[in-house]
């Protein structure tokens, strides 16, 4: 079995199929990975290193695509999180997606790939992740 250095927890690449598929580009794979890594700057769960991520996330200085691109390649792995960052990743990853799949507004469109990359499908991916978060404190 492998470590927890040898998983990432999500990557753009790995929705490829589906975005083409859909005849959508390949940015429209980022948003959710981008929310993920926006809500973890929010509550400190980035590793230190990545202070000027965060800033980048939290003050939304560039498009979500930019900023998955510039500093991030796009992917979520365990470098990029806390101790506590990567424990509720391991657990919990797998429901935000299933969650936010089963969001109405996420419903209304053909695919959660569908939805545009900005910042306002991020806002809404967030409350999952603190609902989430908060059940996953408790246990």
């Amino acid at each position: 079995m492998g470590t927890l250095a040898d998983v990432t927890y999500d990557d753009a690449t790995y929705h490829s199929d589906d975005t083409e598929e859909y005849g959508l580009p390949e940015e429209s794979s980022v948003t959710h990975i981008l929310a993920f890594l926006a809500w973890c700057a929010q509550r400190r769960l980035l590793a230190d290193y990545h202070a000027t991520e965060s800033i980048a996330l939290i003050e939304r200085t560039s498009s979500p695509v930019e900023i998955a691109d510039t500093y991030f390649d796009r992917q979520i792995d365990p470098s990029m999180l806390t101790e506590e960052g990567n424990r509720f990743a391991q657990e919990r990853y797998g429901d935000y997606l299933d969650r936010i799949e089963a969001l109405p507004a996420v419903a209304e469109y053909e695919s959660l790939y569908h939805l545009p990359t900005t910042w306002q499908t991020v806002d809404l991916y967030l409350p999952v992740l603190d609902d989430l978060f908060a059940r996953w404190s408790r246990t």
